[in-house]
Parts: structure tokens; C-alpha cells; sequence
């Protein structure tokens, strides 16, 4: 099957059923009720020349047996149903700036996927992003942070980005272009594949530092003792 949306799809409440075989389908896709991909069904979602957009509102429904693959920018506050898998190759932003999304089943961020997650504040699901995921994780592509609202995260924040029962891969690149840090500050990613956790913690001090403060806290006793 090969359905080509020029002029982009609304599903306004309904539902959209892709079943059996292999699907192609082209163009932006707004989704407000239910998409539907079963029947052991490969579906993959392309985008138009200048790029398309999956706005997921609703719910985006993977059967288990079946796949999905989408090749087009995906955003929306909407849930990602079915044990299938989900396969996201380009862009993807969950919420409404910001906001939780969840998954059933296994989801896959492909080597050309762009996944950026904002942050405005501590809590999560309200805001900052979060993506929920019940079954494997497998990280790829590039991971954007973006701060908003000029929030400024401190030393021993943490964000909870992702969770899944599964985590496997890893992020080919971290960008924090958009999310610089007070003076002093870093973003800690020694946690981001493993567990989903982003924090912030100190720049630690170079060796030379060390000693040399060392070397003056030693002057210091020393000189205590002189007097004394």
C-alpha cells in the first residue's frame, strides 16, 4: 500500500487502520483519535521533500507482530500503544513544552534521530519532558537539551528524561547548545544510557588545582605550628 498525503491528514477522531503487508505513507499526518497499525503489518511514514510531521495527539497504535518506522518529525502529547515496535528515525519531541509521554512495547531511536527534550524546571511530566517506555529502550541518533523559561538547573539537579524496563544502545551525540550552565557548572550524562538521567554537578577542579591547594592548606598548618 502506498498512500501520499500532499496535502496532509487529519484524523479528527476516528480511526486511520494500516493492516497486513508493508505500508508506505507520505506527507504530515495530525492525529487526534486513533492510528492503527496491526495484522504482523510494516508501516513506514516518509516524509514529503522539505520534511513532514506526525503530530500524535491521541494514540498511536502498534500491534503486537507489527512495526512501525517513521521517518517524520514526531511531536504531540499523544501515547504510543501495542507491544509492537516503534521506530523513530528523524525528530522527536514528546509533550506540549514540555511534557510526558508514554509507550508500550519496544521503542528504537534510529542513528538519524534528533530527540530533543526541554527543560523548564524540576518536575516531571510538568516541567520537563519524559518519555515512558514499558518494554526496551534502544538509545541512537542525537540527544538536543534545550532549556526554556530561563530556568537555570543547580548543582545536584537531576531530570529523569527516560525510563524503560530495558535500556540498550547509546546516544551517537549529546547537544547542549541550547542548555548552558551557570559558570562552575556541567552537565553530568554518566547516567543518560543506563538509567535515562540527566544531571548537573560542579566542573571538578584539574590536579594542579588540587595540589596547589593542597600545597597551601600544608603551608597553612605549618605556619599554625611556627606560632604556636
Amino acid at each position: 500500500i502506498r498512500d501520499r498525503f500532499t496535502g496532509g491528514l487529519t484524523n479528527d477522531g476516528g480511526n486511520v487502520n494500516v493492516t497486513s503487508g508493508v505500508s508506505l505513507l507520505s506527507g504530515d499526518i495530525t492525529n487526534l483519535g486513533t492510528v492503527i497499525v496491526s495484522g504482523n503489518g510494516q508501516a513506514t511514514f516518509w516524509g514529503l521533500a522539505g520534511g513532514s510531521t506526525l503530530l500524535n495527539d491521541g494514540e498511536f497504535r502498534v500491534s503486537d507482530g507489527s512495526e512501525a518506522t517513521l521517518f517524520v518529525d514526531v511531536i504531540g502529547a499523544g501515547s504510543y500503544t501495542g507491544l509492537g515496535t516503534k521506530r523513530f528515525e528523524a525528530g522527536f519531541s514528546p509533550g506540549s513544552s514540555p511534557g510526558l509521554v508514554s509507550a508500550e512495547g519496544d521503542s528504537m531511536f534510529g542513528a538519524g534521530a534528533s530527540i530533543e527534550m526541554e527543560i523548564a524546571g524540576l518536575e516531571l511530566g510538568e516541567d520537563y519532558d519524559h518519555y515512558r517506555v514499558d518494554g526496551k529502550l534502544d538509545l541512537g541518533g542525537t540527544l538536543n537539551v534545550k532549556l526554556l523559561d530561563g530556568f537555570t538547573p543547580q548543582q545536584g539537579d537531576e531530570f529523569d528524561l527516560f525510563d524503560a524496563l530495558e535500556f540498550a544502545g547509546a546516544f551517537a551525540s549529546l547537544n547542549f547548545g541550547d542548555a548552558a550552565l551557570a559558570s562552575g557548572l556541567r552537565w553530568n550524562f554518566s547516567q543518560l544510557n543506563s538509567t535515562g538521567t540527566l544531571s548537573v554537578s560542579a566542573v571538578p577542579l584539574p590536579a594542579g588545582v588540587w595540589l596547589m591547594l593542597s600545597g597551601l592548606v600544608g603551608f597553612g598548618v605549618f605556619r599554625r605550628r611556627q606560632a604556636a
